[in-house]
């Protein structure tokens, strides 16, 4: 934006404006750069507006604060909460966008009277939202927990955006109770549930449709299971169902190598721009490589990956639009990734390397890593024992090979 003198503003630029109208139109600015840099452009300007800076740039100032202090203190946060509605507005997209950081523990159920003394509460609040974040996480293990759990989300779920269902020991989901949680949450955007599940005789899911979530976008069923822990053909109708239902919003997807062979997965997940895969074996990895998805963050959750050609043909598949990967991986001697193509927008990569690895990543067959990854920013890499990390890992060497790489972890 151009720069004016007084006189340009007074004359031509807002001429003939009282001091009030000018605040008015400038109040309409909805965006903080937009504000500042027209306050910057005249000392009139500036002074006219200086006392709206605090609240109009608090959605600048705020995440850079907390980027400097990892562990800004929640406390802190929630008084700040009180301080105006502009501040109490950022702050809740914030609490919303990273629940798990800031609200998690506030809002994690263990046990029935846990439940119940929360619900107490906020039967005293008539009309307003007890969750902040819009982030419950329940780890129920008995089956009155995940009842109480359940009257929780059947009273307040329409504030929920973000539930996380990690049901443990003796309890246990039924196809019809998962319906049931999921229609009192018409606003849902992120799913995780892990879970045993309980099947009935006769159909599988039960007649009434899956509820409608228009706003989820991401899920995480990868840790259902049958009664006996197990991955059978009920749970796989289950699971289908589910995909079938929402795949076509989803844009984050956790999933099992079982889970991959739902029919057409590919084509019900067409929007999808993250998965989080675990226990791969190679084979899984052929089977990924022939997906079509536009991946950009890869999480692939196993133990002793080896650099198959499986793996390396799974990830040149994602090469064109990969910008996050992490993944844990056993390194042999003479391991070849020569077969890798360029990764042009990968900046984030995250390895941890299996205690049986016999290679040291300093050496010439991780070289060409770098010509993979020509604009990697941030490398984290992670010995699973942590006492030959250093020892093994030369620092400097890998920055030579990384022109661009800005932060590495170690």
């Amino acid at each position: 934006m151009n720069s004016f003198s007084d006189s340009d503003v007074g004359s031509s630029s807002l001429p003939f404006l009282p001091p009030e109208i000018k605040e008015k139109i400038i109040d309409c600015l909805d965006n903080a750069q937009d504000f500042l840099a027209v306050i910057n452009s005249s000392p009139l300007l500036h002074n006219l507006m200086s006392y709206k800076k605090t609240t109009r740039l608090f959605s600048e100032v705020f995440p850079i604060l907390l980027n400097v202090i990892p562990n800004f203190p929640l406390e802190n946060i929630l008084h700040m909460r009180q301080v105006n509605s502009e501040w109490r507005r950022q702050i809740d997209i914030i609490l919303a966008a990273n629940s798990r950081r800031f609200v998690a523990e506030r809002y994690s159920f263990e046990d029935e009277a846990h439940v119940e003394s929360f619900m107490a509460h906020a039967n005293t609040l008539p009309g307003i939202n007890p969750f902040l974040g819009n982030f419950l996480r329940a780890w129920p293990s008995t089956q009155l927990c995940l009842n109480a759990v359940a009257r929780l989300i059947q009273t307040h779920g329409r504030n929920l955006k973000t539930v996380s269902l990690l049901i443990l020991l003796n309890a246990f989901l039924t196809p019809p109770l998962l319906w049931h949680l999921l229609s009192h949450l018409p606003n849902l955007q992120s799913l995780t549930i892990v879970s045993k599940i309980q099947f009935g005789e006769g159909t599988l899911t039960p007649a009434a449709p899956l509820p409608p979530l228009p706003n989820l976008t991401g899920i995480d069923i990868s840790g259902l299971m049958n009664m006996n822990y197990a991955y059978d053909e009920n749970l796989h109708t289950l699971v289908a169902a589910i995909i079938l239902a929402y795949g076509s919003h989803l844009k984050s997807l956790g999933c099992s190598n079982e889970q991959l062979k739902i029919p057409r997965l590919n084509e019900i997940t067409p929007n999808l721009e993250q998965l989080t895969a675990y226990s791969f074996a190679n084979e899984d990895f052929e089977e990924l490589a022939q997906m079509n998805w536009r991946l950009e963050n890869l999480v692939l959750r196993g133990d002793n990956i080896p650099p198959s050609l499986g793996l390396i043909a799974a990830l040149n598949n994602f090469r064109t639009t990969l910008v996050f990967l992490e993944f844990t991986i056993r390194l042999k001697e003479h391991s070849n990734f020569t077969s890798l193509q360029v990764f042009p927008k990968l900046s984030q990569v995250f390895v941890s390397i299996d205690p049986l690895s016999v290679i040291s990543l300093a050496e010439p067959s991780f070289s060409h890593l770098a010509v993979v990854c020509p604009n990697l920013e941030q490398l984290s890499i992670r010995y699973i024992n942590q006492r030959l990390t250093k020892s093994i890992v030369n620092v400097n060497k890998i920055y030579q090979m990384f022109s661009k790489l800005k932060r590495l972890n170690v």
